[in-house]
């Protein structure tokens, strides 16, 4: 398993597929209005008892700002009996096979209904799917009768949005039963890969509980699964009381061959529907890779969030031989979701019982950002929610929120809402209750949920701490270069990196002293303010720099500054930071790093290994990433000659600095601590005195790091033969600053910044 390790990449990010560009010309909208994204499935299972007709709900808008020409070609060669009828563009027409529908030109602000239906022969019941693709043409201009006159053409110019309408027409005597898509991700997750990086057989399942409230006593009518690369066979898709050694076992209840697997969502019905017991069942698929060409194949199982019990069992025909339960490896959830068929109890319901929504910060007489957790609990999917919150025994005014992506059946979404600060600083508990779900009565019971708003007296400089696990034994490891590079130049001054050497012992860089974060082992790996462990390059859901962006949108609860200057040898760094509270009862630690950017070196410490060299092309690699691909200038897997930045490279931690304690409200308290350069040799003659920065990080009682400050050092001046300034008559000083930018009576000992009549300035060391 050691291997899997090494492997968990989010596709969304290093993705070799190529995708043909969507044309926005066209949306699809529906009867509310909302924009139905390319590849969306609809179900219709509803007749007009009038016309006996099953109406597509749909609307086509024109978002370009001009006219185009247009038609739908309109799939309908699984049509199992009855009429097609479309009248989209403008005219009606009969369909008797897969085409298009009346071809248009449309104005700028065209937006209008589809009217495409099925019309079924009437108890002639069956389910099956069409799909709908706006296709965008050219427009010709011919003479007629003298005129010129604009028509379109017969070249398609634009692929716009494809939909897939599922027809659910069934006999109202079976139809008292909700059906509802669910399982232990969301139609919507973002999804990840997880592989061997071989050609094998994979078999990969989740398993649901007896007990479990939401599938217990339902009917498994289909199942839904992702298969992430083209290069497959042998895909099968199987139930089984327990985990199978092959799919043709006794124990197998179900077993689907999937005849023509598509590489994205593939949706399979059961032949015969399983209820789930008091047993419990395993749900998988197995698959085959041919070859691995490329990510997808290396990487192929779709895996999304975090870690669940039973969410992710894989064995493979080599590398993993048997059965291995992947829970609390970091690797997340197996991508596959339940048709499931039976009685819930709710059709408009949402809680927020099984998360809390934890502190939110603001500042006095504002407003503060929480993020609300809702979970879906009834079978219609969540559109928007109402809510209120109640503090001091008082309930404010309801508010209402849409959801941008509408929350499928017990799935859970993460709401950004606002909730009013406090009068005065200091922290207040709040009660959010969810009133209304899709406009009308929540009906769950469990609508309520604690949470907490900590008040500040004012805004404060936040600072942003990125600690990032490396080495230069770490293979992996230039992809977390390359992600806190991308902090350095997206948030400049409000973030600082420290990137920890602690992967190999033979790092030039390495430092044993700075073991007060851990990061399991895992490199590379990130924490961003002594959060959770995280990709420095993905982050938390595809991309650090959304990670960082979040914890800098929440204010912080103390306000701290530092400075810094070389000590007479030029050994030691002597730091002071200066810390305000504010909040009252608050309680911090501190500790000081000192970073160097512009580290480089010769010989095998300073050799940094490369896995993208011989494990990818360039061309297989997002743009940042390319240039350590196979041809890419770094292309190569060990590199020599590389600049390293963000590195520690010696630390004071809150157990050996004297610590601020508890402060009261707006009391302020002046922290020193000196740091000493490191000893050795090879890291010492790298460090660039103009290119180290000294950095103050303020801890919280949590561990977490509450607010964080940088001071880049001056460059230090060798004392040797410098101890007055030599000027010339009408050149006399002025001024007298320290390092930190006090103006001084006079020289004092150390370092001294002189402002001369003349403008100059000087630098000037007494001893």
């Amino acid at each position: 398993m050691k291997k899997l390790s090494l492997i968990c990449y989010l596709l969304s990010v290093i993705s070799l597929t190529a995708f043909a560009q969507v044309d926005e010309t066209f949306q699809f909208v529906d009867a509310e209005g909302n924009v139905v994204s390319d590849g969306t499935v609809i179900t219709v299972s509803e007749v007009d008892p009038e016309s006996g007709m099953m109406v597509v709900p749909l609307s086509v808008r024109n978002i370009s700002g001009q006219k185009a020409a247009v038609s739908m070609l309109e799939n309908i060669d699984n049509k199992p009996n009855g009429d097609w009828q479309t009248c989209a563009f403008g005219n009606c027409m009969i369909l008797n096979e897969t085409g298009y529908s009346p071809k248009n030109i449309v104005a700028a602000d065209y937006n209008a209904s589809i009217q495409t239906e099925w019309i079924p022969v009437e108890e002639e019941y069956a389910t099956w799917e069409a799909t709908l693709q706006i296709h965008v043409f050219n427009i010709v201009t011919k003479s007629s009768f003298g005129q010129l006159i604009e028509q379109p053409g017969d070249e398609v110019i634009g692929y716009g949005p494809k939909v897939t309408v599922r027809f659910e027409y069934k006999d109202p005597a079976q139809q008292e039963k909700a059906k509802v898509w669910w399982g232990y991700v969301g139609e919507n997750d973002a999804v990840y890969g997880l592989g061997t990086q071989a050609a094998e057989t994979y078999h990969c399942a989740s398993f649901y509980a007896g007990d479990n409230e939401v599938a217990a006593g339902k009917t498994i009518q289909a199942v839904r699964f992702n298969l992430l690369s083209s290069n497959v066979k042998n895909v099968k898709v199987w139930i089984a009381a327990s985990l199978p050694t092959t799919v043709d076992e006794a124990n197998v209840i179900e077993l689907v061959e999937v005849k023509s697997p598509v590489t994205g969502v593939n949706e399979v019905t059961l032949p015969t529907p399983y209820t789930i017991g008091a047993n419990g069942v395993y749900v998988g698929y197995t698959f085959t890779i041919t070859k691995v060409a490329k990510q997808d194949d290396a990487y192929p199982i779709p895996v999304s969030g975090s870690d669940l019990a039973d969410a992710l069992w894989l064995r493979t025909s080599s590398s993993v031989n048997s059965w291995t339960n992947m829970y609390g490896q970091g690797f997340g959830r197996l991508y596959l979701q339940l048709l499931l068929e039976g009685e819930f109890p709710y059709a408009n319901a949402a809680s927020v019982a099984l998360a809390n929504i934890g502190e939110s910060v603001g500042v006095i007489g504002g407003t503060a950002p929480a993020y609300l957790p809702v979970t879906n609990m009834g079978t219609n999917s969540i559109t928007s929610i109402d809510y209120t919150v109640t503090s001091d025994g008082v309930t404010g005014a309801e508010q209402h929120v849409d959801v941008a992506s509408p929350i499928g059946f017990g799935n859970t979404q993460v709401l950004t809402i606002t909730v009013n600060a406090d009068e005065e600083a200091g922290t207040k508990n709040k009660t959010l209750t969810i009133t209304k779900v899709n406009g009308v009565a929540n009906e769950c019971d469990a609508e309520q949920t604690q949470f907490t708003v900590a008040t500040v007296s004012r805004l404060a400089d936040h600072v942003i701490a990125v600690e990032e696990n490396t080495g230069t034994g770490c293979g992996w490891c230039p992809r977390g270069m390359v992600g806190m590079e991308k902090i350095r130049k997206a948030f400049g001054d409000k973030a600082v990196g420290i990137a920890i050497h602690r992967y190999n012992s033979t790092d030039a860089m390495y430092i044993s002293a700075y073991s007060q974060v851990s990061f399991n082992n895992s490199a590379p790996a990130c924490r961003v303010n002594r959060g959770e462990i995280i990709d420095p390059y993905t982050g938390s859901n595809g991309n650090i720099l959304d990670d960082v962006d979040y914890a800098l949108s929440i204010p912080a609860k103390a306000a701290i500054s530092v400075t810094g200057e070389w000590s007479e040898d030029g050994k030691k760094v002597n730091a002071t930071a200066t810390i305000e509270s504010l909040m009252p009862g608050q309680n911090y630690k501190i500790e000081y790093v000192l970073v160097a950017d512009g580290l480089s070196g010769t010989g095998s410490a300073w050799t940094q290994q490369n896995y993208y060299a011989t494990n990818y092309t360039a061309a297989q690699l997002p743009s940042d990433l390319a240039d350590f691909g196979s041809g890419g200038k770094l292309g190569n897997s060990s590199l020599t000659g590389l600049t390293f930045n963000d590195v520690a490279i010696a630390v004071g931690k809150s157990t050996q600095t004297t610590a601020p304690g508890t402060l009261a409200l707006g009391e302020q308290v002046t922290n020193t601590y000196t740091l000493s350069l490191p000893t050795k040799t090879t890291l010492l003659n790298a460090i660039k005195k103009d290119k180290v920065t000294v950095v103050a990080l303020l801890i919280a009682n949590d561990k977490t790091i509450a607010n964080a400050a940088k001071f880049l050092l001056p460059e230090y001046v060798e004392p040797s033969g410098v101890s007055t300034v030599r000027m010339g008559d009408d050149v006399t000083p002025q001024q007298h600053y320290s390092l930190d930018g006090r103006q001084l009576q006079g020289q004092q000992k150390g370092l001294n910044i002189i402002r001369m009549s003349d403008g100059s300035v000087k630098k000037v060391m007494m001893k």
